[in-house]
C-alpha cells in the first residue's frame, strides 16, 4: 500500500500541502454524507411513530446537512481542481521545456502536439481525476462503513455483499466480451480494407464488367462484420442483464430481507434501519467507483513514467542584454554534413570586425546549413572552427552572438511588437530605430505595434513578415548576422534599402543568396562563391 502511495501520480506531482487539505474535505463530505443519511433514517422514524416534534426537528437537520453537504461538496470539488491545475500545469511545462530543445527535430513537433493534447489530456482524465476520485471515495467508504457497522454488522455487511455481486458477475463474462470484441475488430478491420479495395478498384471493375462479383465479397465482409457487432453486443446486453439481476437480488432483496427481519426480531429498529439503508449508497457506490478507477489509471502508467524520466535540456542561462562578442571567427578546412550525406569539404572562411561577406551557391548546396554551423545549431563534420581564436567546442552559449534571419520568418500569433522583441525589453527609441532599418516604420502607424498578426502571420504579406524577422535580428544588436536570402519576398526597391539597412550596421554581416543584383553586391566587402571553390 505504501508503495502504491509513493508511486502514485498525486505524491510524485501534487504539492502535498493541497493534497492534505483536500483530504481533510473529503473527509468533511463523507461526515456529512453520514449525517444525512442519519437525519433521513431518523425522519422516516419519526413519521412511522407519528411525532410531530421528531419529524420537525429531523427535517430541519436534514435540511442543514443537506445545506452542509452542498458547500463541502464545493469546496471538495475546487480544491480537486486546483490540484489538477497545478498538475496540468507543471507537467506540460516540463514536456515542453523538454521538447523545447535546440536539436528537436522538426518533424516532430506534431507529435510533441498531439501527445499534449491526447497523452496529456488521457493523463488528467484516467490518472490525475481518478486518483483524487480514489482519494475521496476511499474516506467516503471507511466512514460510511464503519458507522454502518457501529449500528448493525450484520446488515451492514450483507449490503457490502450486494456491493461485490455485479462486479463478480461481470467477472465472469469478461472473456466472452473480450473474445467478441476482438472477433469484431477482425471483422471490422476487413471489411473497411474490401471496401477501400473495391472503391480504388472500381475503374478496373467497370472496364471488366466486374461489379457482381466484387459487390458479393463487399456484402460478405459486410454481413460477417455486423453478425460480429450483433454478438457483441448481445454479450454486452447479456452482462448488463445478470449484473442487474445480481444486483436486486444481493443488493436489494437480500439486505432488505435480512435487516427486516432484524428489524422483526427486535435486534434493530425501523430508523436504524432506514440509516444502513441510506448509508448503502455512500458503501457500495464507492467501492465500484474504486475498482473503475484503479482500471482506469493503468492506462497512464506509461505516460506517467515517460513524464518522470523527462530532464529540461542542459542550457546555461546568461543574459541577453549581454551577447557574446564575437570580433572574428574562421573556418578551416571544415566538412559539413547533414545527416550521412556531405554538403561541403574543405571550407575555408575568414571573417573579421565590419567584414560584410555575401556567400553564393545553387539552391540545394547547403548555405542555410552552414549558418546553422555558425550559430551553433549543428556541429562542424570535420576541420576547425574557431571563433576569437578559439575552438567553438570549448565556448559556451556562441548563439547569443549572432542573430538569424530566415529565408522562411519564424512568425508567431501575437502582435507585431512580440514578434520583434520576443519578450524582451527594449526602449521605444531602440524599437522605432529596428522599424526604420526594416522599412517597417509605416506598417506599424497603420496598423500599431499591437497589431495580432495571425497564425504564421497570415494577416500580413509574404515581405511584411520577411521585414518583421529581419527588425528581430537588428533590434539586438548582436555582433554578428546571418541573413539566408533575408529580401527574397521583397520588391527591387525594398529590397535595395533593406540591403543597406544591414551592410551599414556595426554588426558582421554573413548573407547567403542565391543571386543578388549588381547595386545589392557591391555592398559587400567579400563575396565567396562556393561554386568555384
Amino acid at each position: 500500500m505504501v508503495k502504491i502511495f509513493q508511486d502514485s501520480i498525486l505524491n510524485r506531482f501534487a504539492k502535498h500541502s493541497q493534497v492534505a487539505l483536500a483530504m481533510v474535505s473529503f473527509i468533511l463530505k463523507a461526515g456529512a454524507l453520514i449525517l444525512t443519511a442519519q437525519y433521513f433514517g431518523n425522519l422516516l422514524g419519526a413519521i412511522s411513530s407519528q411525532s410531530w416534534s421528531k419529524f420537525a426537528y429531523n427535517a430541519l437537520g436534514l435540511f442543514l446537512s443537506y445545506a452542509a453537504l452542498t458547500a463541502v461538496s464545493i469546496v471538495c470539488a475546487m480544491l480537486k481542481n486546483k490540484i489538477i491545475f497545478d498538475i496540468n500545469t507543471a507537467t506540460k511545462m516540463k514536456y515542453i521545456d523538454s521538447a523545447l530543445d535546440s536539436k528537436t527535430a522538426t518533424q516532430e513537433i506534431d507529435q510533441h502536439v498531439s501527445y499534449l493534447t491526447g497523452d496529456m489530456k488521457l493523463f488528467e482524465e484516467n490518472g490525475i481525476s481518478n486518483e483524487l476520485t480514489i482519494v475521496e471515495d476511499f474516506f467516503q467508504f471507511i466512514l460510511a462503513f464503519a458507522y454502518g457497522l457501529s449500528l448493525d454488522w450484520l446488515t451492514t455487511s450483507i449490503f457490502l455483499l450486494g456491493a461485490f455481486a455485479p462486479i463478480i458477475v461481470g467477472n465472469t463474462q469478461t472473456k466472452k466480451l473480450g473474445e467478441a470484441s476482438e472477433k469484431f475488430s477482425d471483422t471490422n478491420k476487413n471489411y473497411l480494407s474490401i471496401v477501400r479495395n473495391t472503391l480504388l478498384g472500381k475503374d478496373t471493375l467497370w472496364i471488366y464488367q466486374a461489379l457482381t462479383g466484387s459487390k458479393k465479397r463487399v456484402k460478405e465482409s459486410l454481413g460477417a462484420m455486423e453478425t460480429s457487432v450483433q454478438k457483441m453486443n448481445n454479450r454486452i446486453q447479456i452482462t448488463n442483464e445478470l449484473s442487474i439481476l445480481a444486483f436486486i437480488v444481493f443488493g436489494v432483496i437480500l439486505p432488505i430481507s435480512v435487516g427486516g427481519y432484524r428489524v422483526i426480531s427486535g435486534h434493530l429498529s425501523l430508523a436504524l434501519f432506514f440509516v444502513i439503508f441510506q448509508l448503502n449508497g455512500s458503501i457500495s457506490n464507492p467501492l465500484v467507483e474504486m475498482i473503475s478507477c484503479f482500471n482506469g489509471i493503468k492506462t497512464v502508467d506509461k505516460i506517467k513514467q515517460n513524464l518522470l524520466g523527462l530532464k529540461a535540456p542542459e542550457q546555461s542561462v546568461i543574459d541577453d542584454d549581454q551577447p557574446v562578442d564575437v570580433a572574428e571567427f574562421s573556418l578551416r578546412r571544415v566538412s559539413i554534413a547533414a545527416g550521412d550525406k556531405i554538403l561541403m569539404k574543405n571550407l575555408n572562411l575568414d571573417v573579421n570586425s565590419g567584414d560584410k561577406v555575401l556567400i553564393q551557391a545553387p539552391s540545394g548546396y547547403g548555405k542555410t546549413t552552414l549558418l546553422d554551423v555558425l550559430w551553433g545549431k549543428n556541429k562542424i563534420h570535420g576541420g576547425e572552427y574557431l571563433i576569437n581564436h578559439q575552438d567553438v567546442d570549448d565556448m559556451q552559449n556562441q548563439m547569443l552572438g549572432f542573430s538569424l534571419v530566415r529565408q522562411k520568418p519564424l512568425i508567431f500569433d501575437d502582435t507585431i511588437y512580440f514578434n520583434i522583441t520576443l519578450g524582451h525589453e527594449y526602449t521605444d527609441a531602440e524599437f522605432d530605430e529596428a522599424l526604420r532599418k526594416a522599412c517597417l516604420t509605416e506598417l506599424v502607424a497603420e496598423k500599431s505595434r499591437d497589431y495580432v498578426v495571425g497564425e504564421n502571420g497570415e494577416h500580413l504579406s509574404g515581405g511584411q513578415l520577411q521585414r518583421i524577422e529581419i527588425a528581430r535580428a537588428i533590434i539586438r544588436q548582436r555582433p554578428v548576422i546571418l541573413a539566408d536570402e533575408p529580401t527574397s519576398a521583397l520588391d527591387a526597391v525594398l529590397s535595395q534599402q533593406i540591403q543597406e539597412s544591414l551592410a551599414t550596421s556595426s554588426s558582421i554581416l554573413i548573407e547567403v543568396a542565391h543571386k543578388l543584383s549588381d547595386d545589392e553586391t557591391k555592398l559587400f566587402t567579400k563575396v565567396v562563391n562556393l561554386e568555384e571553390d
